[in-house]
């Protein structure tokens, strides 16, 4: 029991807590209604004692609530799979051709929020489709978990440098979505929901430049949250990123109640899962193979597959790479767009959350050189104790001339319930030979950025590093890497035999 409850206790978030604190203090009062008003304060003394004693309470509110809270998971990662499958996972892009701007592509805000505050959560969301976002909310209507509410995201077409954006407004235990006029740009309507429905029910006035919302001529800075899609700094995109992420890592961590028993361990169970994924990416992407056909030598198929204790709790997770044919937007010969692929890695980390093989981080594209020519094509890990990190180092271009770019470097790691962040970011940015230069965010000179920023190795070409520290795998490359390459897919080979043998025990 006690491992159960911890293991729950860890997947609790602060909407779920609320909800959870929300229906036992209603249960009890409820159950206390007839009983003197003696009686009754002596129960809400033993009742807070308990709830600062032991965490007991939430374990029996939490295996009442399991299988309400099961299924919103399992619905709300379903939704955002879709989404994911149809407009691409969250990433950030460059969106102006200084480097100084960001903003969000693919599922590019994901949150669970009680809109109506009856204790079920919903699901809010938004994508980027074309050049334009889509927020949409999902909920239950009944016993279907269906789309309740969608709208463009906010745009003020008078202030394009606003950027997209979504307003959230919080009234008592109930949240308002804010659309913004089109007709006079700072008139904003929010809706609230009401037996299934959004409906405009309050006014604001909102200024996209300075971002400030009013009610009745009083500015109001507390009750008002904007969620920015674009236009972004890259510390803020990086942000968003991070917490896309961990909501969907919240969603896919939930136990499914209509899991057959099982007499296999929780070892056994995990081995299976692990394999379950290493077979299904060997399914659609290939064994690990080398390609040396062209003067750029490179491993295809699925590339890597390590177990790995990346929060240093004890438990292994599976760290995959992969090599497949990313879409992209072209031009042909007759000036026409049109889609075209070209061929792209991508880095993920599944971990087991007590049930099944959850995606705890994902990303397309794994480390470059600062050069657009080199092929060069690596992933990065970091020793840091017991844990391990994942470092990265990207670069961005102007369209029209090499000497205007951009190189971002970061190193994630995994807490305890399994999530990614980004505890440390450094930032180049060059104009004709014009250096500027941030370390998590904040703007700094190029002697200290010379002293901490280049600790991820290779960032800037930079080759000097700590080699019991750091571990470089490189994928792709010239003939000179081919040895390495091949070393890898030797390695990665035997992983999944071990990996898929594991199982099978």
């Amino acid at each position: 029991m006690a491992k159960d409850l911890f293991a729950k206790l860890r997947r609790l978030t602060p909407a779920k807590a609320r909800r959870i604190l929300k229906t036992l203090f209603s249960k009890v009062k409820s159950s206390v209604s007839g009983i003197s008003l003696g009686f009754k304060a002596g129960i809400a003394v033993l009742l807070a004692a308990a709830v600062v004693v032991t965490p007991v309470l939430f374990y029996i509110d939490l295996s009442g609530e399991n299988r309400s809270e099961n299924r919103f998971d399992g619905d709300a990662a379903k939704v955002c799979a879709n989404i994911i499958g149809e407009y691409g996972s969250a990433k950030t892009e460059q969106a102006d051709h200084t480097g100084e701007m960001y903003r969000m592509a693919g599922l590019s805000f994901a949150r669970e929020v009680d809109f109506d505050g009856n204790g079920r959560s919903e699901l809010m969301l938004a994508f980027r489709s074309g050049s334009a976002y889509q927020a949409e909310v999902w909920g239950y209507d009944g016993g279907d978990f269906v789309r309740l509410y969608s709208h463009a995201a906010n745009v003020d077409a008078n202030h394009p440098e606003a950027g997209y954006w979504i307003s959230l407004y919080r009234h008592g235990s109930e949240f308002y979505i804010g659309e913004l006029s089109a007709e006079d740009g700072k008139t904003m309507d929010l809706f609230s929901l009401h037996g299934g429905t959004f409906k405009s029910t309050r006014q604001c006035e909102y200024d996209p430049v300075n971002d400030i919302y009013a009610e009745n001529g009083k500015i109001n800075t507390a009750d008002y949250e904007t969620i920015r899609l674009s236009n972004l700094s890259a510390s803020k995109a990086e942000d968003l990123l991070d917490s896309v992420s961990a909501a969907i890592n919240s969603f896919g961590a939930a136990d499914d109640g209509a899991l057959p028993v099982s007499a296999k361990s929780g070892e056994e169970l995990m081995a299976q899962a692990y394999s379950n994924v290493v077979q299904d990416y060997v399914s659609k992407y290939g064994r690990p193979q080398y390609d040396s056909s062209s003067r750029t030598c490179f491993a295809t198929g699925l590339c890597v597959a390590d177990l790995i204790d990346f929060n240093g709790d004890g438990v292994n997770e599976l760290l995959t790479v992969y090599r497949f044919s990313k879409k992209i937007s072209a031009t042909d010969d007759a000036g026409n767009h049109v889609l075209d692929t070209e061929p792209e890695y991508k880095i993920e980390v599944f971990r087991w959350n007590g049930t099944s093989a959850v995606k705890a981080f994902e990303n397309e594209g794994i480390s470059e050189m600062q050069d657009p020519d080199d092929p060069q094509r690596f992933y990065i890990l970091r020793k840091n104790g017991e844990k391990t990190d994942i470092c990265r180092n990207t670069y961005t271009y102007d369209e029209r001339t090499q000497r205007i770019w951009k190189g971002a470097s970061r190193i994630s790691e995994m807490d305890e319930n399994g999530a990614f962040s980004a505890f440390f970011t450094a930032e180049v940015n060059s104009n004709y030979g014009y250096n500027t230069y941030r370390i998590n965010g904040e703007r700094v000179y190029r002697r200290e950025f010379n002293a901490n920023g280049y600790a991820v190795p290779y960032f800037c070409n930079d080759e000097d590093y700590d080699e019991e520290q750091y571990t470089v795998v490189f994928l792709q490359g010239g003939s000179d890497r081919g040895a390495d390459i091949q070393k890898r897919i030797s390695q990665t080979e035997k992983n999944i035999d071990d990996i898929t043998s594991a199982a099978n025990v």
